[in-house]
């Protein structure tokens, strides 16, 4: 026996997992911690990803810390919070 199932649900809005609007880049930094990349130890600014409000640029290093990822952004990158509070990062 072969079984296949289609599900439908509504349509999700995915700004609504965006930080609050009132949220500031100050309120999700958490601390700072050294991390060694490229043969040099960096002191990184700590996040708490989930806070950055929308719009928010980080520029490495620094650590974005959730509870199922963390991010490490390299001396060399920035990365942006994007509507959907996807973080888009690129190379400066």
């Amino acid at each position: 026996m072969r079984v296949a199932v289609i599900g439908r649900r509504p349509r999700f809005d995915l700004a609504l997992l965006a930080a609050d609007a009132g949220a500031t880049t100050t309120d999700a930094l958490r601390g700072t911690r050294p991390v060694y990349v490229d043969g040099a130890w960096h002191e990184a600014n700590v996040y708490e990803r989930l806070l950055l409000p929308i719009g928010t640029e980080v520029a490495g290093p620094a650590i974005l810390e959730q509870s199922d990822a963390t991010i490490l952004v390299e001396p060399d990158f920035v990365g942006e919070v994007d509507l959907l509070g996807n973080f888009i990062m690129a190379r400066r």
